[in-house]
């Protein structure tokens, strides 16, 4: 069970970034409702990480450093949306959206790690 929950995360959250980085590739024209993409509990990810099945699949540190992770994320995802969504002239995106690659990829490496000790 553990395994199938750290897959459906990972998918969840690749499935989230995707979406985002293609409406600023202007692939996709998705309207980002400012106070979902702020609010690190309304993807499908930051509910799992509410839920207590979380802290037990994870453990206890790996899940505190998602979520402090997973935060961030959605911040830097609320002030490209603004900007997004009224696309602004000049968007000065390049350096926050590598910033999100890297948490992105911190996040998914400690769900794998979390995903090998379950084998």
């Amino acid at each position: 069970m553990g395994n199938e929950t750290i897959d459906a995360a990972i998918l969840a959250h690749r499935g989230w970034v995707s979406r985002f980085k293609t409406a600023f590739d202007g692939i996709n024209t998705e309207h980002f409702e400012l106070d979902r993409t702020v609010d690190h509990s309304a993807c499908d990810l930051g509910w799992w990480l509410r839920q207590v099945d979380s802290v037990h699949v994870l453990g206890r540190e790996p899940h505190d450093r998602i979520v402090a992770l997973h935060e961030r994320f959605h911040l830097i995802c609320g002030v490209l949306a603004a900007q997004l969504n009224h696309r602004q002239g000049g968007l000065h995106y390049q350096e926050p959206l590598a910033e999100l690659d890297t948490i992105s990829k911190a996040i998914v490496s400690i769900l794998l790690q979390a995903r090998e000790l379950q084998d």
